[in-house]
């Protein structure tokens, strides 16, 4: 109901004077501006405001006021960004997500570092290093011998040495079975 006596009035503002309202209008205007004066002051202010011509906005004005209406109606999500925190409160997030970033990577080798006491007397090892070769004798050893017509002085000859051939190590069974053994 005071919605449509707000539209009465807004009508009697603009069309009718004071003097020319009815009893039950003037009662309204009374009840709701407060007596002729305020009507009367009223009533000039709304005739004046509706007779000058609208004036143009510059480009700058305008933008600025959508740019003001878009930032009040914008999403919601974009809010969480948009808020505002003290650094400190920032700093101890950064930190805390870096510390979590730390405990929760799994980690791909871990260093040990292991103190060993080193003794101050030297140890004195042997190392025995074992070589497999296969000895081959093959070679002839071949001596010239000169005869002397006179037999009985055979002080100078030397003893004419035997002419060996002999098999691989690894042929020869004895050679063999004594390594094996002494192993």
């Amino acid at each position: 109901m005071e919605n449509k006596s707000f539209d009465k009035i807004d009508w009697l503002l603009r069309e009718k004077s004071y003097e020319a309202l009815n009893k039950e209008e003037k009662q309204l205007a009374d009840e709701q501006l407060g007596g002729e004066k305020a009507y009367q002051d009223l009533r000039s202010l709304i005739l004046l405001a509706s007779s000058e011509p609208e004036r143009k906005t510059a480009p700058q004005t305008k933008q600025a006021l959508l740019a003001l209406f878009k930032q009040k109606h914008r999403p919601a999500w974009l809010g969480i960004f948009a808020y505002k925190i003290p650094a400190y409160a920032s700093a101890a997030i950064v930190i805390l997500a870096v510390a979590l970033a730390f405990l929760f990577t799994p980690e791909k080798e871990r260093v040990v570092e292991k103190i060993v006491s080193i003794p101050t007397t030297p140890v004195i090892d042997t190392v025995i290093v074992a070589q497999h070769d296969t000895v081959y004798l093959e070679k002839v050893v071949e001596k010239t011998i000169y005869l002397t017509a006179n037999p009985k002085e055979e002080k100078n000859t030397a003893p004419v040495p035997k002419i060996i051939t002999s098999k691989p190590m690894a042929e020869q069974e004895e050679l063999k079975s004594f390594l094996v053994e002494s192993d």
